[in-house]
């Protein structure tokens, strides 16, 4: 029988076992780019958006630049599923079962208090503080769905309804929700089936997630983004990569043997794409699987930021973005909030922050405020939390 002990070990017939470590250095660099993606849109397009039209390229740049909030979460949600899969692989490995348990308590512990703390500062505070600039329009958003881990099914619903009247502040956790929901069941699904079995669940899901977004192409509002079975398929994807690393040495091994230049023509390939993706998105079933395309490319960079040995682009090699990626969660839900008060300040100076420059300068401000909020977040609010959920840890790991 094993017994996890708060001194970090693992007790076998009396005997004190280290629990292993999994860690993978350029990861955390990796959500710090995310989170970029998703502050660069948030904070930045209103301030490029007149200089659009201009030429096909410079509009590109400006998408690529400043609109790619979507595709931050979408990495975001392709690095979950990576990372969680490759947990719950490893526990089982070692461990010979998987502590749902202790799964789900970890998962409380690092994702509630702040998700909470963000939803009640939108639903109480917020409101308040609309009032004091003299906005007097109510939240569209419905309240239980937020409290209950279904605000992307209220996101739906405000796309269709009421657009553009909610604001951030409440807005940025529909991609927590969905995460939410994808830890309830993912364990379970590797609970059930036996290892030799476990295979059929990625097929099985990006299937169902592929057929549903068939159905509702034309589905008003925004349901192939917003809706849980529109984009599962990006943290099963994650998982698959993961689930092949753990499971196929044939695969493991054409990683990590890669060729500088190989990873090279991949990161030129990416790029393209990525910079070019209206054309993509253009051709003929493009809602159906563009996203597919754009998933497997982030979770091939993930592997390959892991496991290649021959890293011409190791991220890990930037500090200030390692340190920064620890704190992309608080990042990532206080950032509006940031953002929420430089647009307060302007207002009550009354500052034009319909000049491009203003609003240039208006989302540096914010970006410094969001980092000065995420890091005190991160040391006094989020970090007594993490050292509890660390004593219910079978396997020592970053930050997830």
């Amino acid at each position: 029988m094993l017994k996890l002990k708060t001194e970090n070990l693992l007790l076998t017939n009396n005997m004190p076992i280290k629990r292993s470590r999994v860690f993978f250095p350029n990861l955390d660099s990796l959500r710090f780019l995310a989170f970029l993606l998703v502050f660069l849109q948030h904070g930045f397009y209103n301030a490029f958006i007149s200089f659009k039209g201009s030429s096909y390229l410079s509009d590109r740049a400006i998408s690529f630049l400043f609109s790619g909030g979507s595709t931050g979460v979408q990495i975001f949600f392709v690095l979950s599923g990576f990372l969680i899969t490759y947990l719950l692989l490893n526990e089982q490995k070692k461990m010979g079962q998987i502590n749902l348990g202790k799964f789900y308590l970890r998962r409380t512990l690092r994702i509630w208090p702040l998700y909470y703390a963000t939803v009640i500062f939108a639903f109480i505070i917020y409101p308040y503080l609309k009032s004091f600039i003299g906005i007097d329009s109510g939240l569209c958003s419905r309240p239980w769905f937020y409290f209950t881990f279904l605000a992307n099914f209220d996101s739906i619903h405000i796309s269709q309804y009421c657009p553009g009247q909610d604001a951030m502040t409440q807005g940025i956790v529909w991609s927590v929700a969905i995460e939410e929901q994808y830890y309830i069941f993912w364990p379970l699904l590797f609970r059930i089936l036996s290892p030799s079995r476990q295979w059929v669940i990625f097929p099985t899901v990006i299937a169902a997630c592929l057929i549903f977004r068939y159905y509702n192409i034309d589905a008003p509002g925004k349901v192939l983004y917003f809706h849980t079975f529109a984009v599962m398929f990006d943290l099963a994807i994650g998982g698959l990569f993961a689930y092949l690393c753990m499971n196929s040495y044939l695969f493991l091994g054409w990683i990590k043997q890669l060729s500088k230049t190989s990873i090279s023509f991949f990161y030129f390939l990416v790029f393209t794409c990525y910079f070019f993706q209206d054309l993509i998105f253009s051709l003929p079933g493009s809602a159906v699987y563009g996203r597919l395309i754009f998933d497997c490319f982030w979770a091939f960079i993930i592997v390959q930021q892991c496991f290649s040995r021959n890293n011409a682009f190791a991220l890990g090699r930037n500090k200030q973005f390692s340190i920064l990626g620890k704190i992309s969660y608080g990042l990532y839900m206080l950032h509006p909030i940031g953002i929420l008060i430089v647009d307060i300040t302007f207002r009550v100076l009354k500052i034009n922050s319909n000049l491009p420059f203003v609003l240039i300068i208006m989302g540096m401000i914010s970006l410094a405020i969001s980092l000065l909020i995420a890091k005190l977040s991160y040391k006094w609010f989020e970090a007594p939390f993490l050292r509890i959920k660390e004593k219910f840890a079978l396997v020592k790991t970053q930050v997830v």
